[in-house]
Formats: C-alpha cells, structure tokens, sequence
C-alpha cells in the first residue's frame, strides 16, 4: 500500500477519462503544488457523507488514482485543473493531516484483462461514435479507443444520466464485460423511460 492525498467529490471519477477541477482551498492547491513537484498521483473518491468544501467528509473505499496533465492558475490562487484517470484503488485507513487534507492508504485494484466489443453492444458504439464525432466532445483530446470494452464502459458510466450510487456500483464491477453488459442494461431503462 501507499500513502495518498484523497480529494472528496460528489462526483464519481473513472480510469482512462479526464476530469476538470476548479480549485481553491488552500489545502487543495498545496496538494496539487505537492503533486507537480513530486510527480505524484492522487486520489479522486466519492464523497459516501459530508460536503466537498470544509472537510469532514467521508468517502467510498474505491475510488481512482489520477495524474494532473494540465493546469492554469487564476487570479486570487484559484487553479483549473484537468486530471485524468489511472487505475482503481482501494482506500483503506483515512485521515485528515494538520492542513485539512484527507490522506489514505490505497491499494491497487487488479482489473480483468480489456476485451474488444463485443457485436451485440453494436448500439452502444453507436452512442459513442456519436457522442465522438460531436465538436465540442472532450474525447478529441484523449487518446480513445472505440473497440476497449474497457473504455467504452467507463466513457458511458461517466456521461450517462444516473445517480452517483450507480456509477460508483459501476466502477465497483472489475471485468470490462461485466461492465459492459450492466451499462448496456442501464441505457435499456433509460431508453424505456424517454419512449414509455
């Protein structure tokens, strides 16, 4: 295990996908100053109870290991942050240091090998390809593969209108085609209940 800073959001982050921060607590911009100076990762998980700002929250016991890969600095030391997502990771013990910041023992989780498409999600790759295609799509500038099960599944939890429980329920699942098929039966409902 090793020890991590963990951001708390109510929002549920997915590996492979990237994520803007707009950031200024202080205890926040110290740690991603922190992390820029060491080469550090750290953890985005969603907030179980609490509230984002003020501490005290506590969080899921999965969330996901990110790297900043870009960022610009406003006036008053206000930081927007663009993070992608790494791997999955198991919180164990958390804390809060002196500064506020939340600190956590993680693990990383052993995911299943990805696999490719399978045809009988062929509507699902519709929806991507679309949602791709479109000119203001954040996936221009990820490096996006349409044929990972592994990829499209997190693409579609992170974007589809579900609750937080839900999508954190999907990031739980450890095989791309699981996955795939519990999102695939998500976009069902959510067809039925626009048609219905």
């Amino acid at each position: 295990m090793i020890e991590r800073s963990v951001f708390p959001l109510h929002s549920v982050m997915f590996p492979k996908m990237q994520l803007p921060l707009r950031i200024f607590e202080t205890r926040y911009v110290d740690m991603v100053a922190d992390c820029l100076k060491a080469g550090d990762d750290f953890v985005i998980a969603c907030i179980q109870d609490g509230d984002e700002v003020g501490g005290g929250a506590t969080v899921q016991k999965l969330g996901v290991q990110c790297r900043i890969v870009n960022f610009e600095q406003e006036p008053g030391n206000i930081l927007n942050v663009l993070v992608e997502g790494r791997d999955k990771v198991e919180i164990h013990n958390t804390w809060y240091d002196s500064g506020g910041l939340m600190k956590g023992l993680v693990a990383v989780v052993d995911e299943a090998e990805d696999c490719e498409v399978d045809v009988k999600f062929a509507g699902l790759i519709n929806m991507v390809q679309q949602f791709m295609d479109h000119p203001e799509s954040p996936l221009q500038d990820l490096n996006f593969e349409i044929k990972s099960a592994q990829q499209v599944s997190y693409l579609l939890a992170e974007f589809l209108p579900i609750t937080l429980a839900s999508k954190q329920s999907l990031l739980e699942i450890h095989h791309p085609y699981e996955r795939l098929e519990a999102v695939s039966k998500i976009v069902g409902r959510l067809e039925f209940t626009l048609t219905a």
